[in-house]
């Protein structure tokens, strides 16, 4: 059964709308260097249905400003600005064998290492966290300034994420985690 999670497609829009906003440019003017990827291909449906919806109306449009698809679709592209949906947002005690996907670390390898720039990382860190590689990711991105965002569900608007994307940042520091 493929999963979807509405509120990580809306973060995901906002972003990209923020990213925009920061650079002053369309989205057709990055001509297809922003990639979104997901484990899951009814992640990847809600997506395109929320980008059409809220930024790009024009469904063939959409497809050569910004590739929206499943990791496995993704293997061996790359693109300056990447955003992986992780998904998954359990509140169950099985949390370590409810995690799918996101605990192959092969799969993972594939999704998080596709950026020439940048890559955000979109997932409930409570979530993550129960499995020891996604830990340590994102203790290694706590420890950074500007890598990781603990964002109130569903209080996030392009005004308070492009205020993060400005705010002073080292070379090093180019990556976002956000929960």
């Amino acid at each position: 059964m493929s999963k979807s999670n509405v509120g990580e497609a809306e973060l995901t829009v906002s972003l990209v709308k923020a990213l925009l906003a920061k650079a002053g440019k369309s989205l057709a003017s990055f001509g297809g260097e922003i990639g979104v990827v997901t484990p899951y291909k009814a992640q990847v449906t809600a997506l395109k249905e929320m980008f059409v919806k809220k930024l790009e109306k024009n469904k063939e449009k959409l497809k050569e400003s910004i590739q929206i698809s499943s990791v496995d679709s993704f293997q061996g592209s790359e693109k300056d600005i990447m955003i992986f949906n992780a998904v998954r947002s359990n509140n169950h005690e099985n949390l370590l064998q409810s995690l799918g996907f996101c605990a192959d670390e092969r799969r993972l390898n594939v999704a998080i290492t596709r950026p020439r720039h940048f890559m955000f990382i979109i997932g409930n860190s409570g979530t993550l966290a129960y499995n020891d590689m996604w830990h340590r990711l994102i203790d290694h991105h706590k420890m950074r300034p500007g890598c990781y965002y603990r964002l109130p569900k569903h209080a996030y608007s392009e005004q308070k994420l492009c205020s993060m994307l400005c705010a002073p940042q080292t070379e090093a520091d180019r990556s976002g985690v956000v929960p």
